[in-house]
């Protein structure tokens, strides 16, 4: 058998290529509040992380339903200091939520550990029925380096515009997909989220959300497919084109495939 040598230097190259180190780590997190135990026994939920690169820790969340009483907190400690470093809160008004702050040298020095909470705060009056706990969904994303190996790369989505049709109406219809290899978090089901876009002889004719689009939380998962059926309404020999448009909180495995052109002729 023929061995083949390679050289120190190349052997080197291959490795430096095979660990390159990740710059951001993305978790998807679901979670439940319990109603809180009383005025100072809040219940609370902890998701930790460690940063290892100065950047930003950015936290979006949505809860599934209004709290009927309760104020629910979300906070971002950092653990050396024990202080907290950012917070918001979720109401009745406001059931979805975003969270930053920044992570300079010092925090590295200190370690970089930090903690995100989510907690039920008792209300000022009143009180609350075991059975109304609230769910919702968790998106953190937070600057890591370091690491070698597939595992230190986030996995994200890959929506991708797989198809532009006519149905028997004449109207355009658009077969959305995820590629994968992750999943869609459902807090990107709002009206803020991603959008489809279709243009009409290049200029912009308008669009819809997910929310409108897939109600039912098909492109959540990879092999997901859904079909958008416009109210765009075509003549004879139309120039269409359809965009996934991400927006700026999902990340996207391969944007490339998020726009699509075709020329379409409605035969009545």
């Amino acid at each position: 058998m023929k061995i083949i040598r390679f050289p120190a230097c190349m052997i080197v190259l291959l490795l430096s290529i095979l660990q390159v180190p990740a710059m951001a780590r993305q978790e998807k997190q679901s979670f439940v509040l319990y109603p809180p135990n009383g005025p100072s026994k809040p219940y609370v939920l902890s998701f930790p992380v460690r940063v290892s690169r100065p950047g930003e820790i950015r936290v979006y969340g949505k809860l599934n339903k209004k709290p009927k009483l309760w104020q629910v907190r979300i906070q971002i400690l950092n653990k050396k200091s024990n202080k907290f470093v950012a917070k918001t809160v979720a109401d009745q008004k406001h059931t979805s939520f975003q969270l930053r702050y920044g992570v300079d040298s010092l925090d590295l020095k200190n370690g970089g550990r930090f903690e995100i909470l989510i907690s039920n705060n008792a209300p000022p009056f009143g009180h609350s029925s075991r059975r109304d706990r609230i769910s919702g969904e968790l998106l953190i994303d937070y600057p890591v380096q370091g690491e070698t190996g597939n595992r230190a790369h986030p996995v994200y989505p890959d929506p991708a515009v797989e198809d532009i049709s006519l149905d028997a109406t004449c109207h355009v219809q658009v077969m959305i997909s995820n590629h994968g290899p992750g999943r869609m978090a459902g807090i990107f089901w709002k009206k803020n989220g991603p959008l489809v876009m279709l243009r009409r002889n290049g200029r912009s004719w308008g669009g819809a959300g997910l929310p409108v689009i897939d109600p039912d939380h098909e492109l959540a998962r990879p092999g997901g497919k859904v079909i958008y059926h416009s109210r765009l309404r075509v003549g004879r020999n139309e120039n269409i084109q359809a965009t996934f448009v991400p927006g700026p909180h999902l990340k996207d495995n391969d944007p490339a495939n998020n726009t699509r052109s075709v020329t379409l002729s409605c035969p009545r």
